[in-house]
């Protein structure tokens, strides 16, 4: 992901939502989930909340779970519905967007109020009058799927479309290298520099942060086919790499820092570890063909 943008909705998106959510019963069980449609679509949506109109939902024939605007937790798998873009892979659930292509799919707050898991044998059948959502567990080729092993994704419908309020929207861009920086001063000038340059790349993402315990879980969670590099200021970065190290992952690590000298001396017991002062080196380590 790489931005958030919070846009405020009209007054009349608003006010059917709140309609919608002081209803005493069902429980109105809020959800977080993402929308994906064609950039067009989005003020309309904003604006006007959404509609049945067949950009918002799909025909209730084989390989769709019923009329209703669909959402899922999964902000990547939502953007395989994004339509007629470039760079956007239609129906292509696991690998939607073309590396280094950006896109962006709607934050919403929905209602999912009573709800029931949907199988096989409900495929193309409406949702009951008893209910006001349904879900499904679905596979990486957007098939409702019953087996564990398959599960890629969890895809919603929700029948009445005043019960999904879009609150904001989500850049995602598809990268295979994945630069993670910790620095418990992250946060100045110079950093915010480099930062900004980095996050220029089309085929790079940066995680930055000042905590070192989210610097390995961000590596432990590798992505298959994304190459990661480790950065790291030298106070606390031997703590870091030992720790990198015994959690398995034995990425390239560059220590950023002044006093050369002293942190090459802890530097030697690692394997793949530069050390450097040089803002040349480092741009040239972050930025790797």
């Amino acid at each position: 992901m790489s931005s958030v943008e919070i846009v405020s909705g009209t007054h009349s998106c608003s006010r059917t939502f709140r309609s919608e959510l002081s209803k005493p019963s069902p429980l109105p069980r809020p959800h977080l989930l993402f929308h994906g449609t064609k950039s067009s679509n989005h003020n309309s949506i904003f604006n006007n909340g959404f509609s049945l109109s067949p950009d918002h939902y799909g025909d209730t024939d084989e390989g769709y779970i019923g009329k209703g605007v669909y959402l899922s937790p999964l902000p990547e798998y939502s953007a395989a519905y994004i339509k007629d873009t470039a760079g956007i892979r239609y129906y292509n659930y696991r690998e939607p967007v073309e590396l280094g292509v950006t896109c962006q799919v709607l934050g919403c707050i929905a209602l999912v109020g009573r709800t029931r898991q949907l199988h096989q044998k409900d495929i193309g059948t409406e949702i009951e009058d008893t209910l006001e959502s349904r879900w499904a567990w679905v596979s990486s080729s957007g098939d409702v799927t019953a087996l564990a092993s398959e599960y890629f994704a969890q895809e919603f419908v929700i029948k009445t479309p005043a019960c999904v309020y879009p609150r904001f929207r989500i850049s995602l861009k598809r990268v295979n290298k994945e630069l993670v920086w910790f620095d418990s001063n992250i946060a100045n000038k110079e950093n915010d520099s480099y930062l900004a340059t980095l996050r220029s790349q089309s085929n790079i993402s940066v995680y930055a942060t000042r905590r070192s315990q989210n610097a390995v879980s961000a590596l432990k969670k590798k992505k298959v086919g994304t190459e990661y590099r480790l950065v790291t200021a030298g106070h606390g970065g031997e703590d870091l790499v030992r720790d990198v190290r015994a959690a398995g992952v034995h990425c390239h690590v560059l220590v950023f820092c002044q006093s050369v000298d002293y942190h090459k001396q802890w530097a030697k017991k690692f394997s793949n570890v530069q050390v450097t002062a040089s803002q040349a080196e480092f741009m040239r380590f972050a930025t790797w063909k």
